[in-house]
């Protein structure tokens, strides 16, 4: 509970993950959309790298403005292919990929890190002789 870490469960479905800036108290919603514009256009996205022993992959986010949010949806395909079923998954989450020369404890530029748990895999693992 109390852990800074992340944990992502894989299901049968894809991935989604939505990225939000934390919003400061007294901006309004056309203020935080044309912050989001802003670092978009410029091209500072946020990513998420999904990464184990022997694989790693990094899916940029995508900008949704009607949520105005980010958003990654990557196929379970693109994670599950090529791997054992036993490798454990980590995942990274950084904005503004590649500018880790600015980063600043306590910062935007943070790296978030975290596990993900392929739940699909191991639920199917135990009824193999159901399915």
């Amino acid at each position: 509970m109390d852990s800074k870490r992340i944990r992502l469960y894989l299901g049968l479905d894809n991935l989604v993950v939505d990225c939000m800036l934390q919003k400061k108290p007294g901006i309004s919603a056309i203020q935080y959309r044309n912050q989001l514009k802003l670092y978009t256009s410029s091209g500072f996205l946020p990513t998420m790298v999904i990464y184990n022993s022997t694989n790693s992959a990094t899916f940029p986010f995508k900008l949704i403005m009607n949520a105005s949010t980010w958003r990654v949806n990557v196929p379970r395909y693109n994670i599950t292919i090529n791997t054992a079923p036993v490798d454990e998954w980590y995942v990274e989450f950084s904005m503004f990929h590649g500018f880790s020369m600015f980063r600043s404890k306590g910062s935007i530029l943070d790296t978030l890190k975290g596990t993900l748990l392929d739940v699909a895999r191991g639920w199917t693992r135990g009824r193999k002789g159901l399915l």
